[in-house]
């Protein structure tokens, strides 16, 4: 679970430097885009998988705005007059924290509610009711994305009812309410990752900023985003046999 920062040299002169959860896929489609308007790509730079990649991709921004020029508007991540190998050392200066942890070690952390789960819980689903409850009780961390929110009270319904009830989870001591800050994150997580909704985009953003698993109650829902993205986030069900008794008891171990 993590994501990647990258910086891509054009035969433009232009440098443009980014972060994903899926670099490769960010970068081949940045080779396409350019090769469209006749530019080609002369030299490029992938980090390994790391925890701190959002704050590093601000980092790299910032050094790259100090020392070369800004196309285009204040939020451009493109510049010239910039040396790769410049930047590409700085880069590979900042903190970076391996991102593979095992999933047993963050489920006593925390988990992020997928709209599955929120559904059955807006559905009054007895047994989804209880596991949350349990989970709360043993002090994991429940992230409950609010764009993945607003979804599943649609798959609900839409009931006034079913949406105090998805409320009231913000009242339970262990819950955090993820707000989708930036939008664009979110839009482009959606398109690199062809997920199927904004909330699914919203829930693997906020997978990657707590570093927690998903928890869904359909693994096949997410099968395809998982090859894609390899080890930048993880996918917990609550029928896998690993996982299942920890998630159900909602204690530590």
């Amino acid at each position: 679970m993590g994501g990647f920062i990258y910086a891509i040299a054009f035969d433009s002169g232009i440098l443009k430097v980014g972060q994903g959860i899926d670099a490769l896929r960010r970068i081949g489609n940045h080779r396409r885009n350019a090769a469209f308007h006749g530019v080609g790509v002369v030299n490029e730079w992938v980090s390994p998988p790391h925890v701190e990649y959002a704050a590093n991709e601000r980092k790299l921004i910032e050094f790259c705005s100090t020392r070369g020029i800004r196309e285009g508007n204040g939020r451009s991540e493109h510049f010239t007059s910039l040396d790769f190998a410049t930047v590409t050392a700085f880069a590979q200066s900042l903190p970076m924290t391996p991102s593979h942890t095992s999933t047993a070690a963050v489920i006593d952390k925390g988990l992020i509610l997928d709209a599955s789960v929120l559904t059955a819980l807006a559905r009054q689903d007895a047994t989804t009711i209880i596991m949350v409850q349990q989970l709360n009780n043993g002090q994991i961390q429940l992230v409950v994305p609010s764009l993945t929110a607003a979804e599943a009270l649609l798959r609900a319904g839409g009931r006034a009812e079913q949406a105090a009830l998805l409320q009231g989870l913000q009242r339970l001591k262990m819950t955090t309410v993820g707000e989708y800050g930036d939008i664009l994150d979110v839009v482009t997580v959606a398109g690199d990752l062809n997920c199927q909704s904004l909330g699914d985009a919203q829930a693997v953003c906020e997978a990657c900023r707590y570093q927690y698993p998903i928890l869904t109650l359909d693994r096949g829902h997410w099968e395809k985003v998982i090859r894609e993205t390899s080890d930048a986030f993880t996918v917990t069900a609550v029928s896998d046999s690993d996982d299942q008794e920890r998630i159900r008891s909602g204690v530590r171990s």
